[in-house]
C-alpha cells in the first residue's frame, strides 16, 4: 500500500479523468460560456459626461492691483467642491431631474444623495512649474446609465460650481474689507482719543509747553537784569536817604551857606547824570556853588531862606525819596514774583515735555498704523471690485459636457474574454484537480514505476456491444438534451426579454 501510494502521477490519469468527466466539462464550458455571453450582454452601459473648466489667472497685473483672496487653484477648488458637494446643493441638483427625483420617491433623499456622491468626480490638471505642480485646469464629469441624464447633470454642476467660485471668492473679498474697515473705524476711534487727550494736556499745562522755552528763557533773562538795575536804584536811593538825613541832623551846627552848598552839590550830582554839562540849570547851579566856596552869603545872592526853611526842604526831599524808594521795592518785588513764575514754569517744562513726547509718540504709532489700514482699505475695496468684475483668478468653461455617444463602460470584450477564460479554466481546472488526486494504476508505466519491473504483457480494457450501445445512448441522450434545453431557452429569450434578431443585432452592435 505504501508503493501505490508512492507511486508517480502519470499523464494517464489526466486522460483519464477527461474522458470520465467530459460530458459534464463540455456542459459545464456551455453553462459558463451562456452565463458570460450573457452577462457581457446584459450588463447595461455607463456613459460619463465631463466637462473642461480652466483656471485663468488675473487679468489685471498683480503690481496694480493685489487681490485678496490668495488662496491656490487647487485649494480654491476644494472649497468649492465642498460647497457645491452639500445636502441641500446636490438634492437641487436632483430634484431638477425627473430620473432621480423618481429615486428619491421611491427610496428616500438619503439614496438620492449617495448616488449623485458617488457618480460625480473632480479630476485636477496639473502642470509642473518649478518646483512644485500647478493646477491650471479640472474636469467635472457625472456618471449615469442614461446618457442625456449624465450630461444634464454634469452641466448643472458645472454652472453651480462656476456660481459658487465667483461667490465664494466676493464674499471673501467682502469679508476682508469689512474686516478693514471696522479695524480703521477702532483705530480712527484710538486716534481721536489720543488726539483729544493731547489737547487736554497742552490745555491743562499750556503755561509750561516745550515751544514756551525760548521765550521764557529770554524773558527771564530780561527780568533778571530788570531786578539788577533795581537793585542798584534801591541802594542810591538809600545813599540819597542817609545823606539828607545826615544833613538835616547836620543843619543846626553849619551855617545856611554851607547847607546850601551841600544842596547845590548834591543837586549837581544827581543832574549831571540827566543832564549834560552845557545844560542851563547844570550852569546855573555850578555858578551858585563857586559863589558860595568864595565866601558869598545867601543874602547877597538873593537867597533869603532862613535855617526851618532849609530843614522844611530837606524834609520834603527825604520824604519823596522814601516814596521813591517804596515804588522802586514793590516794582522790585513784582519782578521777583516774575521771575520766580518763569524759573517754575522752566522747570516744569522738561517733565511735561517727556509726556507730551509719550503722547505724540503714541498718536504718532496710531497714525501710522491708520494710514496704512486705511491704504490697505482702499487696496481691499479695489481687489473687491476686481472680483466683482471677475477680473481676478477664475474659473471658465472651455468645454461644455456633451451627451456621450460611446459608453464608458463596461468593457464588454474584456468581461467575456475573462467570462470564456474562466469558462473553460474552471471545468479544466477540476479535471486537473481530479488527475492530481487521483492515485489509481493506469497503464504500463505507471505498473512499472510501482512495482519496479515491467509485466509480461499488457491487455487493454475490452468494451462489449452492451457497454458500446449504452454509450451511445448516453451521448444522444446528452446531445438530445443540451439542444432541447438551448431551444427552450432561446424561446424563452425571444418570448419573454426579446426576439432573437434584435438580440443579435444588439449584441453585434455592443461588441
Amino acid at each position: 500500500m505504501e508503493e501505490l501510494a508512492q507511486q508517480p502521477l502519470n499523464i494517464q490519469n489526466y486522460i483519464a479523468a477527461l474522458r470520465r468527466y467530459k460530458w459534464y466539462v463540455a456542459i459545464a464550458i456551455i453553462i459558463f460560456t451562456t452565463i458570460s455571453v450573457a452577462v457581457a450582454v446584459i450588463i447595461p452601459p455607463i456613459y460619463k459626461s465631463e466637462g473642461l473648466v480652466l483656471v485663468e489667472t488675473q487679468q489685471i497685473p498683480d503690481k496694480l492691483i493685489q487681490s485678496t483672496v490668495e488662496a491656490s487653484a487647487a485649494e480654491q477648488i476644494e472649497i468649492i467642491r465642498q460647497r457645491v458637494m452639500t445636502r441641500e446643493q446636490l438634492l437641487d441638483v436632483g430634484r431638477q431631474m425627473p430620473a432621480l427625483k423618481a429615486i428619491e420617491d421611491q427610496y428616500g433623499s438619503n439614496t438620492l444623495l449617495k448616488q449623485i456622491r458617488d457618480n460625480l468626480y473632480i479630476e485636477p490638471i496639473r502642470e509642473r512649474s518649478g518646483r512644485a505642480n500647478v493646477t491650471i485646469a479640472f474636469k467635472l464629469g457625472f456618471i449615469s446609465e442614461n446618457p442625456t441624464l449624465a450630461q444634464k447633470v454634469a452641466e448643472n454642476l458645472i454652472n453651480l460650481f462656476l456660481k459658487e467660485n465667483i461667490k465664494a471668492r466676493t464674499e471673501r473679498a467682502s469679508q476682508t474689507t469689512a474686516f478693514l474697515e471696522q479695524e480703521a473705524s477702532k483705530l480712527k476711534k484710538r486716534l481721536d482719543e489720543t488726539e483729544q487727550a493731547i489737547a487736554k494736556f497742552k490745555q491743562a499745562n499750556q503755561d509750561a509747553l516745550p515751544e514756551h522755552l525760548q521765550l521764557y528763557s529770554s524773558s527771564l533773562a530780561r527780568e533778571e537784569s530788570t531786578a539788577l538795575d533795581l537793585k542798584r536804584q534801591i541802594e542810591s536811593i538809600k545813599g540819597e536817604i542817609e545823606y539828607l538825613t545826615l544833613q538835616q541832623t547836620d543843619s543846626g551846627q553849619t551855617s545856611p551857606e554851607q547847607i546850601r552848598l551841600a544842596e547845590l552839590k548834591d543837586e549837581y550830582k544827581r543832574l549831571s547824570i540827566i543832564y549834560q554839562p552845557a545844560h542851563p540849570d547844570l550852569i546855573a547851579i555850578k555858578d551858585e556853588i563857586d559863589y558860595l566856596e568864595r565866601g558869598g552869603t545867601l543874602s547877597d545872592s538873593g537867597s533869603t531862606s532862613p535855617e526851618q526853611a532849609s530843614q522844611k526842604a530837606l524834609q520834603e526831599k527825604i520824604n519823596a525819596r522814601n516814596e521813591e524808594l517804596k515804588l522802586v521795592q514793590e516794582q522790585l518785588r513784582t519782578t521777583n514774583i516774575r521771575i520766580s513764575s518763569l524759573e517754575s514754569k522752566i522747570i516744569k517744562i522738561p517733565q511735561v515735555e517727556r509726556e507730551l513726547i509719550s503722547l505724540n509718540r503714541d498718536y504718532d504709532t496710531i497714525n501710522s498704523q491708520y494710514s496704512k489700514l486705511v491704504s490697505d482699505t482702499m487696496q481691499a475695496q479695489m481687489a473687491e471690485s476686481l472680483e466683482q468684475g471677475s477680473k481676478a483668478e477664475r474659473f471658465t468653461l472651455i468645454d461644455a459636457p456633451r451627451i456621450p455617444t460611446e459608453a464608458f463602460a463596461p468593457n464588454r470584450k474584456k468581461v467575456l474574454a475573462a467570462g470564456l477564460a474562466g469558462s473553460f479554466g474552471v471545468p479544466l481546472g477540476i479535471i486537473l484537480l481530479i488527475g492530481f488526486l487521483d492515485k489509481s494504476i493506469r497503464g504500463t508505466e505507471t505498473l512499472e514505476a510501482t512495482l519496479g519491473f515491467p509485466p509480461l504483457i499488457a491487455i487493454p480494457y475490452i468494451h462489449t456491444d452492451a457497454e458500446r450501445q449504452r454509450t451511445k445512448r448516453h451521448n444522444i441522450f446528452m446531445i438530445g438534451g443540451l439542444v432541447v434545453i438551448a431551444a427552450l431557452a432561446a424561446m424563452t429569450i425571444h418570448l419573454t426579454y426579446m426576439p432573437l434578431d434584435l438580440l443579435l443585432t444588439k449584441v453585434v452592435q455592443r461588441f
